[in-house]
């Protein structure tokens, strides 16, 4: 019998056998639905990687006409949004070779007296607060440096905004209207696959937490990174807008 009644206690007690076996069952359905987190972790992450292997070759494969052709075509597109116009304190990444091109935003914003650039800063050493977004004042050539580096894969160069300690930094100032973001791919539901390290997602994650008002966010991507579906968790974040070169912007919001 599972229970047994106490003739001097007039209760209902489990049997210590029962209990064991109670126990039993509950800490072998947590290990399951464990091991099913732990393979869908695993399954997501690989479904990522695989994407941004494939993403990347489609990207190497474009000419370099027809990236300039794309990047030229999507920024215009973004400096004709309201989204663009109606911001003062904007975020934008320094491009590199298989990224769409920023120059003509930044250069938009740096002789604009009515915005303020603001560009992404790594830390490789504070694994807490890893991305930050630092003020440019005047020149991206003078207000940067190289820097190089090293993954377990691959060696990369990037810009980085020199003396970033003593900047303005976008969140700790309360300043930030957009944040214009990279990534490996897209989606038609502006869900956005980055490239694995989690920067941006952590960074818009501290900037609700830390700003009055969201920042909007502007996913932008050559024609070959729109995807049909990008597999998500809660801890990705799909942007506000996503623009290519081959649409006009699809709007989250709508």
């Amino acid at each position: 019998a599972f229970l047994v009644r106490s003739q001097e206690q007039h209760k209902l007690i489990f049997h210590p056998n029962v209990l064991l076996t109670l126990c039993s069952l509950y800490f072998s359905y947590l290990y399951l639905i464990l091991l099913l987190l732990l393979f869908c972790f695993i399954t997501m992450k690989s479904q990522k990687w695989a994407l941004r292997k494939k993403i990347g070759k489609n990207i190497f494969d474009l000419s370099k006409q027809q990236k300039e052709f794309e990047s030229n075509n999507i920024q215009n597109q973004i400096l004709d949004t309201d989204a663009y116009k109606e911001s003062k304190y904007i975020s934008v990444y320094l491009s590199f070779e298989n990224e769409v091109s920023t120059d003509l935003i930044i250069n938009d914003i740096l002789n604009n007296d009515n915005k303020t650039l603001f560009v992404p800063y790594i830390n490789m050493n504070n694994k807490n607060d890893r991305m930050k977004m630092i003020k440019i004042n005047s020149s991206i050539e003078e207000e940067t440096e190289e820097i190089i580096f090293n993954f377990k894969t691959k060696s990369i160069s990037v810009l980085q905004p020199k003396n970033p300690d003593e900047r303005e930094e976008a969140i700790e100032s309360g300043k930030l209207d957009l944040i214009i973001t990279p990534g490996a791919c897209f989606d038609q539901n502006n869900n956005r696959c980055g490239r694995g390290k989690g920067y941006y997602d952590s960074y818009i994650s501290l900037s609700e937490k830390k700003l009055s008002k969201r920042p909007i966010t502007i996913g932008v991507g050559f024609s070959v990174q729109i995807i049909d579906e990008v597999p998500v968790s809660e801890y990705d974040y799909p942007m506000d807008y996503v623009i290519t070169s081959n649409s006009h912007e699809n709007n989250n919001n709508s």
